[in-house]
């Protein structure tokens, strides 16, 4: 990296991870990655209850993502027992496999949580992101990541977003308006911020309105493109 004529990270907290790793990194700039959506049509319930091979519940969060733990998959079922404790019947839908899957499944057995969240395994793209369209939230809760595309995704199709705090988060919403966000590694204080966004669904359907907009805005892959083009004639000049 140290020779090259710029260096590109997804996101400011990437690339200052990078200088530190690369001390010698000339020109580093920070370009989100965008977000277009692979298919051009959603799966309805009804096909998406088929192919599951089981019928999805009549509201529900979606957490996507590899079940690893800087996911945080583990937060997220934590927070789900103190709701399940509280008398919500939210259910919460783990969509992906990954290494940690069966020790998430373990976990979420001793939590008394199997009839609350239910394990994809893994899925098509297709097929996570029509549930993310039809969930009643989003939850993120991440230790760390590089940028985060999920939350592009349900910003898109104007899910509600609940995620963690960390920095590449962000860069991509602003706490309170485009999502709601809790300190990373809290399950408590996730579980207070899905219970507020049930409290109060207008205020969670204005959350993901702003992130909507947000989106269609500066995350489009479209400028994505553009930022690029505009790195690469610099460099070329």
């Amino acid at each position: 990296m140290a020779g090259a004529a710029a260096v590109v990270a997804v996101s400011r907290a990437l690339g200052a991870q990078a200088r530190v790793l690369s001390p010698r990194i000339g020109r580093l700039e920070t370009i989100h990655n965008g977000y277009t959506p692979a298919h051009s049509t959603l799966l309805e319930r009804d096909e998406l209850n088929n192919r599951l091979g089981w019928r999805l519940p009549s509201e529900f969060a979606v957490l996507v993502g590899n079940c690893r733990r800087y996911k945080g998959p583990d937060i997220a079922l934590q927070a789900w027992a103190q709701l399940a404790a509280e008398g919500s019947r939210l259910s919460l839908l783990i969509v992906g496999g990954g290494p940690d899957l069966d020790a998430m499944r373990a976990l979420c057995n001793e939590l008394d949580l199997d009839d609350r969240v239910h394990f994809t395994g893994p899925r098509s793209r297709h097929v996570a992101t029509s549930l993310t369209a039809l969930a009643t939230l989003q939850v993120a809760p991440s230790r760390n990541e590089g940028q985060g595309i999920v939350i592009l995704e349900a910003g898109y199709y104007g899910t509600p977003v609940i995620c963690s705090d960390i920095p590449p988060f962000l860069e991509m919403v602003d706490a309170g308006t485009d999502a709601a966000v809790f300190p990373a590694g809290n399950a408590g204080a996730l579980a207070q911020q899905v219970e507020a966004f049930l409290a109060d669904r207008e205020a969670a359907r204005a959350t993901a309105q702003h992130l909507r907009a947000r989106v269609q805005e500066e995350f489009t892959c479209a400028a994505m493109v553009r930022r690029y083009l505009d790195l690469y004639r610099s460099v070329l000049d």
